[in-house]
C-alpha cells in the first residue's frame, strides 16, 4: 500500500463526518417582537485563572446575523490553541438566551430554530457544507436541535486548514453557535488537507482499515505531528460538550436515573429474551449463566437479563479506574494530561495491566470503593452488588478487598454496567465535560482495540464502538456503547461459559439487527417482533 494512499485512509479516520442534506425541517417562522439576550459569564472563582487569553472578535469573516444584532462574547467558547509547532485552532462563539423563555417556551424554542436554519442558509452561501445536523437530541432533561457546517480551502494562500460552524438551539431557550478555524504554517500540512478532502467521499474502507492506516502513518510521519493534527482537525460535535460550555449545569439538576426507578420496556424485554434462549440453546449455554442488558439512551428504554447478579468482571472493573481518575482530577489531587490519557487508553482499550496497575495505585483502592458506593454514582449498592475492583490485576502484588456480596475480587452486574455508559452519555460521570474526555480515551485509535467478543460481531458493520471488554477463563464480559447510521444503544453481555466469546459475537449482530429495526429514539418501533435472524 502506497504512503499517499495510507494517509487518505488514516485521515478519514480523522475526519469521518457524514455528508448529509438539511434535515426535514419545518416553515422557518418570520421575525417576531421577540429578542435575544447575551448570555452573561458565570463570576469568576478567586481561586481560578485562565489558561488560555479570550479571542476579542472572529478571527474570519462572519455573515450576518439573519435577525440583525451582533456577535457577543460567549464564556467558554472562545480560545486559542497550538496542538503543534505549525498548527493553530482559534475559535469565536456566542451563546444568547432568549428575553422570556418561560412564559411561551414552545414558541419561543420555534422561533429560535427558525432563526438557526436562517443562519445555516448564511453559511451556505458562504461556501460552507452542511456536514450533519440533528432535529432533536436529548442531553439530560435537556433537548437540543443543532447544525454543524465545513469549510476547506480551495488553495492554501491564507494558510488555513479548515472552518467549522456550530449552531445548536436549547430547550431552555439557548441559541449559540461556534466559529473555528485551524491554519498553518506548514505547507505539507495543507496538502495532506487537499487529500483528506478527496477521501471524505471513500465508500469502501473499513474501521481496521483505517485504524492500520492511522498507526503506520504515525510510524512514518511522526506521532507527535501526526496526533497533533488529527486533533485540530477531527471537530465533531458532541451535544453533551456543546451544552457544558453553554452553562455547566450541576450533577443534580439532571433528575432521576431510569436505569434505577424503572421499570423495563416490554417490548426490549420481550426481545432480549428472545435473543438469549435462542443463542443459549445454539450454542449451549445455560440462561442462568448469562446476565446481560440493552439501553436506548435517547428514550431512556432499557431491559435486562439477571440484571442483578453478581459475577466476575477480570478488567471490566477498570471501568472504575478511568472514573476514579477522573474525580481525583476534580478535586484538584492529579491531573490528567497527555501522558496520563495516553496510559488510560491502553488500559481501556488494549486492557494492558502495567498501566492499570499503575493507575489504580495513584488513586487506591479504597478511593475507587468510595467513588463506586458513593450517593452521586451508586455503581455498587451494598447488599446488592455492581462494579466492584478490589484488587490490583495480575501483576501487581496488594490487599485483596473482596465485595460483601458474592466475594468477588473484581465484579460486575449487568444493570450497573449499562449505568456506566449511560452516564458517561447522558454527561453524568464527574461533569459533562469530564464525560466527553473520558469517551474520547475510549475511541483514541493511537492504541489498537482488542479483536474479540461484541467487537468481532460487529467490526464489519460500520459503527463506533466505545467499549471494555474482560477475560478470565470461562469468564467472557462484554461492555460497549454502538453508534452507527440510524441507531445508537448500549449493549451489555456478561457469559460463564467456555463458548463464551462466540456467544458474544452473535448476541452483537442480534442486538444490532434489533436496533437497525427498531431506529435510534423510535420508541417501540420495533413492534416487539425481536431482531432479525
Amino acid at each position: 500500500m502506497s504512503r499517499a494512499l495510507a494517509r487518505l485512509m488514516a485521515y478519514v479516520c480523522g475526519l469521518s463526518l457524514l455528508v448529509a442534506g438539511l434535515a426535514h425541517a419545518q416553515p422557518t417562522p418570520e421575525p417576531s417582537d421577540l429578542s435575544f439576550e447575551a448570555v452573561p459569564p458565570p463570576e469568576a472563582s478567586p481561586d481560578t485563572e485562565p489558561v488560555d487569553p479570550p479571542v476579542d472578535e472572529p478571527p474570519f469573516a462572519a455573515p450576518a446575523d439573519p435577525y440583525g444584532g451582533a456577535y457577543h462574547l460567549a464564556p467558554g467558547m472562545c480560545d486559542i490553541a497550538a496542538p503543534t509547532e505549525e498548527l493553530e485552532v482559534v475559535a469565536y462563539g456566542e451563546a444568547r438566551c432568549l428575553a422570556d423563555p418561560e412564559s411561551d417556551l414552545e414558541a419561543a424554542v420555534a422561533e429560535a430554530a427558525g432563526w438557526r436554519d436562517r443562519s445555516v442558509a448564511a453559511w451556505v452561501e458562504r461556501g460552507f457544507q452542511m456536514i450533519d445536523s440533528g432535529d432533536e437530541q436529548r442531553v439530560g432533561d435537556e433537548r437540543t436541535w443543532w447544525a454543524y457546517l465545513q469549510a476547506l480551502p480551495a488553495h492554501d494562500d491564507e494558510g488555513w486548514l479548515i472552518r467549522t460552524v456550530e449552531l445548536g438551539v436549547f430547550s431552555n431557550g439557548l441559541y449559540y453557535r461556534r466559529l473555528r478555524e485551524v491554519r498553518t504554517t506548514d505547507p505539507s500540512l495543507a496538502e495532506l488537507a487537499r487529500e483528506c478532502k478527496e477521501a471524505l467521499a471513500h465508500p469502501e474502507w473499513t474501521m481496521a482499515h483505517k485504524e492500520w492506516a492511522l498507526r503506520q502513518l504515525r510510524e512514518d510521519e511522526g506521532a507527535e505531528r501526526v496526533d497533533g493534527l488529527l486533533r485540530a482537525l477531527r471537530h465533531v460535535p458532541a451535544p453533551t460538550t456543546m451544552l457544558y460550555r453553554i452553562h455547566s449545569p450541576a450533577l443534580g439538576d439532571f433528575g432521576p436515573d431510569p436505569l434505577e426507578t424503572g421499570p423495563e420496556s416490554e417490548e426490549m424485554r420481550a426481545a432480549l429474551e428472545a435473543v438469549i434462549t435462542d443463542l443459549c440453546r445454539q450454542y449451549g449455554v445455560s440462561t442462568a449463566s448469562i446476565s446481560a442488558g440493552i439501553c436506548d439512551p435517547a428514550t431512556n428504554e432499557f431491559a435486562l437479563w439477571n440484571g442483578d447478579t453478581m459475577r466476575y468482571s477480570a478488567c471490566v472493573a477498570k471501568l472504575l479506574i478511568i472514573l476514579t481518575v477522573f474525580e481525583e482530577e476534580a478535586e484538584g489531587r492529579l491531573q490528567v494530561d497527555a501522558g496520563t490519557r495516553l496510559k488510560l487508553a491502553k488500559m481501556i482499550r488494549a486492557s494492558a495491566m502495567p498501566e492499570a496497575g499503575e493507575m489504580a495505585r495513584r488513586v487506591g483502592l479504597q478511593r475507587i470503593r468510595e467513588v463506586a458506593e458513593s450517593e452521586k454514582y451508586r455503581l455498587y449498592v451494598p447488599g446488592v452488588g455492581g462494579l466492584w475492583h478490589g484488587r490490583l490485576f495480575w501483576g501487581h502484588s496488594g490487599a485483596t478487598y473482596r465485595d460483601p456480596v458474592a466475594h468477588l475480587s473484581h465484579g460486575v452486574t449487568a444493570r450497573q454496567a449499562l449505568r456506566f455508559y449511560w452516564l458517561m452519555d447522558q454527561g453524568r460521570l464527574v461533569s459533562p465535560e469530564a464525560s466527553h474526555r473520558m469517551k474520547m480515551i475510549f475511541l483514541d485509535n493511537r492504541v489498537g482495540i482488542i479483536y474479540h467478543k461484541c467487537v468481532k460481531g460487529l467490526w464489519s458493520r460500520g459503527v463506533t464502538m466505545v467499549r471494555k471488554s474482560g477475560t478470565y477463563a470461562s469468564h467472557h464480559n462484554d461492555t460497549l456503547m454502538v453508534t452507527g447510521p440510524g441507531r445508537h444503544y448500549i449493549m451489555v453481555g456478561l457469559v460463564t461459559s467456555h463458548n463464551g466469546d462466540a456467544f458474544l459475537q452473535a448476541f452483537a449482530k442480534r442486538v444490532d439487527d434489533y436496533f437497525i429495526e427498531r431506529g435510534m429514539g423510535n420508541s417501540g418501533r420495533a413492534g416487539g417482533r425481536g431482531p432479525a435472524r
